[in-house]
């Protein structure tokens, strides 16, 4: 951090652009979730999730919320309020949730991971933070994202790499053969800008 501020101006700004391009891009792809009604709330299986079935519904951007929802991560559950009366769901009793800024959020295996894509498989990001001490006992702090995937909305999600998949996907020896002999520079969990998609939707869907 403090190497930042020995940057010159012009140069800071141009990396300030930098980021925020890529920040924004991150955050325009986004999941396939029909989002048209502004709607949160709680899904409370990998089906509703499917179906774009939301359980205790909030409007947003209103004062006006039918529901009150509470993310108590301390009780490992959802604190649900409205008018009449409050019910408490544990994380593990429900799928997951779709936030105020209409992004998808699974609880599984005791973490929480954000839905990239809803396609053939269900691609997820999860934020990892780490730490790199230097030799002058700097101690530096910062996120890494990590990639996963699931085969199906209920089914388990593991780390977007080769040797899960081909475990995953053993019955479909034509995905095998594509992830085997793929000679794109594109990584799986990468998003194929000129098919619209994340690169490992592409092969999975290239395979049917």
């Amino acid at each position: 951090m403090k190497f930042f501020f020995l940057i010159p101006k012009n140069i800071k700004y141009i990396l300030f652009l930098i980021f925020f391009v890529n920040v924004c891009y991150c955050y325009s792809q986004s999941d396939t979730t029909n989002k048209s009604d502004n709607q949160s709330g709680i899904y409370l299986t990998g089906t509703d999730f499917i179906n774009n079935i939301l359980s205790y519904k909030g409007i947003c951007d209103t004062q006006n919320k039918e529901y009150y929802i509470y993310n108590k991560r301390k009780d490992k559950s959802y604190k649900i309020i409205n008018k009449k009366d409050t019910t408490i769901i544990n994380f593990s009793d429900a799928w997951g949730f779709r936030d105020c800024e209409l992004i998808n959020i699974r609880y599984y295996n005791g973490a929480f991971y954000k839905v990239l894509e809803k396609g053939t498989a269900i691609i997820y990001q999860r934020p990892v933070h780490q730490y790199h001490a230097s030799i002058f006992f700097i101690i530096n702090f910062y996120e890494v994202k990590h990639f996963y995937y699931s085969v199906a909305a209920d089914s388990e999600i593991y780390k977007i790499k080769k040797r899960y998949l081909k475990k995953s996907y053993v019955n479909n020896p034509k995905f095998i053969s594509l992830l085997k002999n793929d000679n794109s520079s594109k990584e799986l969990y990468e998003y194929d800008r000129k098919n619209k998609k994340y690169y490992l939707n592409y092969l999975l869907e290239k395979s049917k």
